[in-house]
C-alpha cells in the first residue's frame, strides 16, 4: 500500500506467487485473488483469511508447463455480503465476506 499524498509506502505483502488480478477494497478488507485467494488487513497488510481451492489441471507432461490450481485472473467482486470470483478453471466462486 501507498500513501497516495506523499508516495510513501505503507506496508506490502509477500504473497509467493504472481498476481493477476487487481485488488477490491471493501471497509478495512483488501480482497486479492493469485493461485489463492487472500483477504488482507487495509491497514497493516497483515493476511486476515487465505483460501486455497483444489487442483484441477490435468497431470503434467514432459516438457509443458501445467498450472495445476485455480488461478484468479479476474478482479473479486462484493454484491450483497458475498465475493464472486472467476476463476481460470472454468469456474465462479462465491465466499461469504469476512
Amino acid at each position: 500500500a501507498i500513501d497516495a499524498s506523499t508516495g510513501e509506502l505503507l506496508w506490502s505483502t509477500d504473497l509467493d506467487c504472481r498476481i493477476w488480478s487487481k485488488a477490491s477494497v471493501k471497509e478495512d478488507r483488501v480482497y486479492i485473488g493469485s493461485n489463492s485467494f487472500y483477504v488482507i488487513d487495509k491497514a497493516s497488510g497483515e493476511i486476515r483469511k487465505q483460501y486455497d481451492f483444489p487442483q484441477v489441471h490435468e497431470e503434467k507432461k514432459y516438457g509443458e508447463y501445467i498450472d495445476r490450481t485455480a488461478n484468479f485472473h479476474s478482479s473479486p467482486a462484493l454484491f450483497m455480503g458475498m465475493i464472486i470470483l472467476g476463476s481460470d478453471d472454468g469456474n465462479i466462486y462465491a465466499i461469504e465476506e469476512l
